[in-house]
């Protein structure tokens, strides 16, 4: 019987040759990724572009709105909330904002430990949406589901394997960054008292301290390279491809890639980028630098061509679907990062009926019948932006149109919205949308409303108001 000493060497020499033989496999599989030639360059780089651009996108916008010691009224340090106290107007110079709800916004990092939530109970509409670095939307909770009840949930990272307190939800994200976007439904003024209570209320603690008083720190250093005075959208649009890639392989040290995206990690390691370690550009030959160049402007060029408007008259929906690359892409070039999550739908139109783009030139109407009137648990709206996607300057400072409001509907049950630059007179006001003088574009917006509950309703054109209703329209 062999003594204890030669039981444990014999462990040993087992583990070590485990260890070899592991070591010359992944060298072995790593050594079987074949770099590419600089014709499959070019198109994996495209394809490398659009799958990139989310996370990238994503960075710029969390270290531009984290970029601060202590929260402000547009920026928090992470594990922090923000809050939006008012609605914006024309004066604010941004693009495709909504009068309709108040958020509150935080950007989480988990590698060190879990955050706890705490959402205070509310009658009124609120959704949670939870995103990873990737943009993916990892759960949506809201009003709709907690029915006027406090909830308490507990954001983990990919590396946490604790227990969660007792009647503490768990939502678990993949990436060690994290995205926290609260919306809170509101009409007007006068909303806001309850709105600001619901926000104050709000709370994100880390779990070492869950059930203890937590101050969150109001100091915290803030890192010198970011470049904190330009728009997130803007930056993207400056970078080459040399530092696109580049800071795309600094984001993956933290946030890896997701377990499905191993048919993107070979591809990337095609064009010479291995997840976790820097990328340098200029350290490939001419031809791949000039092929990878190439394939990044191509991605760049399919991305805004997707983002623009068609030539359609149709009202156009994008569904945020997890590891749908492209339209993931789409949504983050477009400056949206969040959209249709699940428990909001967002469609947009520039189009009348006959396809003939929508101008302040001309009156329009909207006519909704009483079946095809929005299905939105919570509420639905529909806003007006100029050509440039933002707000409408207008005397009577209205910017949307919401099931809210207390709207003139005909005898039917069905509705007119009236969308024109001047007042259509006293019985229609109430019902107008006011338009610029040139062209514009619309967006309906749907709350507490799912994918699967718009099967079969029709959402009609816009019909220029002379012409007699028709019976087009869209369906899903």
């Amino acid at each position: 019987m062999p003594n204890r000493e030669g039981f444990m060497r014999g462990l040993f020499m087992l583990g070590l040759s485990w260890c070899v033989l592991l070591s010359s496999c992944a060298t072995s599989t790593k050594s079987q990724v074949k770099m590419a030639s600089p014709q499959e360059a070019k198109q994996l780089a495209s394809d490398a572009t659009i799958y990139a651009y989310p996370l990238v996108m994503l960075a710029k916008t969390r270290d531009v709105q984290t970029a601060t010691p202590y929260t402000t009224k547009i920026k928090a340090p992470i594990n922090q909330f923000v809050h939006t106290r008012n609605f914006p107007d024309e004066n604010v110079k941004d693009t495709g904002l909504t009068t309709d709800v108040l958020y509150s916004t935080a950007w989480l990092d988990l590698a060190d430990e879990p955050m706890v939530l705490t959402v205070p109970k509310s009658n009124r509409f609120y959704s949670l949406v939870f995103m990873n670095a990737w943009s993916d939307i990892v759960a949506n909770l809201g009003s709709t589901e907690t029915k006027n009840r406090e909830l308490q949930v507990l954001l983990a990272g990919p590396n946490w394997k604790g227990q969660a307190p007792e009647g503490v939800r768990v939502v678990r994200i993949e990436t060690n960054n994290a995205w926290l976007v609260t919306r809170i439904q509101g009409s007007s003024n006068k909303d806001f008292p309850d709105i600001h209570h619901f926000q104050n209320d709000l709370d994100l603690t880390p779990l070492s301290y869950y059930g203890k008083i937590y101050l969150p720190p109001s100091n915290v250093s803030v890192n010198p390279l970011v470049n904190s005075k330009t728009e997130p959208v803007a930056q993207m649009q400056q970078l080459d491809a040399s530092t696109f890639f580049g800071d795309f392989a600094e984001e993956l040290k933290n946030n890896k890639p997701l377990t499905a995206d191993t048919k993107k990690v070979e591809e990337l390691r095609r064009l010479g980028l291995n997840p976790g370690q820097a990328y340098h550009l200029n350290n490939l030959s001419q031809e791949m630098q000039a092929a990878i160049n190439e394939g990044y402007q191509l991605g760049l060029q399919r991305l805004k061509q997707a983002a623009t408007l068609t030539d359609e008259a149709t009202w156009q929906i994008r569904v945020n679907a997890n590891n749908d690359y492209f339209n993931r892409a789409v949504v983050a070039f477009s400056g949206q990062a969040i959209n249709n999550d699940g428990d909001s739908i967002w469609l947009r139109t520039g189009k009348d009926v006959n396809g003939e783009r929508l101008s302040g030139e001309r009156p329009y109407v909207l006519h909704i019948s009483k079946e095809q009137l929005p299905p939105a648990k919570g509420f639905w709206s529909l806003s007006m932006y100029d050509a440039a996607n933002a707000l409408v300057p207008n005397a009577g400072k209205r910017f949307n149109i919401s099931s809210k409001e207390k709207l003139k509907y005909n005898g039917d049950g069905s509705l007119d919205l009236y969308i024109q630059e001047t007042n259509p007179g006293r019985d229609r006001v109430a019902n107008w949308l006011p338009a610029p003088a040139g062209n514009f574009h619309l967006v309906m917006r749907l709350y507490g409303a799912k994918q699967e509950q718009l099967s079969g309703w029709k959402l009609p054109y816009v019909e220029k108001a002379m012409e007699s209703r028709l019976s087009k329209n869209v369906e899903f």
